[in-house]
């Protein structure tokens, strides 16, 4: 019991540093052992984590596979929230975009209202939940250009980095969010033909990678595709950064995200900080 244990805490720190493979090996070592144990709320959590590092190894089959096997019930005995971040991705993954976005929009609602079901609050913390899943929610909105339906969640996120950033612990979640708004910068400064915004937001992806964004919600939380995402907005002003932000700590960084934070309103002619 406690090996098992010990592979899903494990198994857990993988997912969030983005290692999908080694996650996967541990949650796959710790099902059986809690299976056999009788752990049932252990058991449907780990389940929907094996979906989640299946997403993230790219295995969208095995993910739907396992997903169509939960039995009736375990849903309510594991995490209601992510099993619907898991349904989107897979829909996302299998080219049907509109039905995944109608999804994670939904789930974002529901956290905005603050519906959170006590297993997700428990599993990520209240508001950084609501916040991750509004970092992905804008992300994959903005992957598939439909920002227009996610107006209000993008207009939430720099008062949710600045909370993240206050709290100063976080800093996959500082990046998720930095990523998110990074992607809303894109979009306005090539809607608008402003390469400094553009420029601006491949150096916020190049931050955003070197806090260790959260990677777990694949494909849309896929660092390469946030890669591909900044060479195809700037090339030499992602590279610069990333040499830049190589190197520093994660007081460094977490300053460096506040300082981006307070700069983009001027750069993106809006009127507030």
């Amino acid at each position: 019991m406690l090996i098992g244990l010990a592979h899903s805490r494990i198994g857990e720190v993988s997912m969030a540093l983005g290692l999908g493979e080694e996650a996967r090996r541990r949650v796959i070592a710790t099902l059986p052992v809690m299976e056999e144990a009788g752990a049932r709320f252990t058991v449907a959590r780990l389940r929907i984590m094996l979906m989640v590092t299946h997403l993230m190894c790219g295995a969208t089959d095995e993910a739907e596979h396992l997903l169509a096997q939960m039995a009736p019930g375990e849903e309510a005995a594991s995490s209601p929230m992510v099993e619907s971040l898991v349904r989107a991705e897979i829909l996302l993954a299998r080219g049907q975009i509109e039905a995944g976005l109608s999804l994670l929009r939904r789930a974002a609602d529901q956290l905005g209202n603050r519906h959170i079901p006590a297993s997700d609050s428990e599993l990520l913390g209240g508001d950084s939940w609501t916040f991750h899943v509004q970092a992905v929610t804008v992300v994959a909105h903005a992957q598939h250009g439909r920002l227009d339906l996610v107006e209000e969640i993008v207009d939430c996120l720099p008062d949710a980095l600045s909370r993240v950033i206050a709290g100063a612990t976080d800093l996959s979640l500082c990046g998720a969010l930095i990523l998110a708004l990074a992607a809303t910068d894109i979009d306005k400064g090539r809607r608008n033909g402003d390469a400094h915004v553009v420029s601006s937001a491949a150096r916020m992806i190049a931050l955003a990678e070197r806090l260790g964004f959260q990677q777990e919600f694949q494909p849309t939380m896929s660092p390469e595709r946030a890669r591909q995402t900044a060479e195809q907005a700037d090339e030499s002003a992602y590279a610069d950064s990333r040499s830049a932000y190589a190197g520093l700590g994660s007081d460094e960084l977490m300053a460096a995200a506040l300082e981006a934070l307070r700069a983009r309103p001027r750069l993106i002619g809006q009127d507030h900080a």
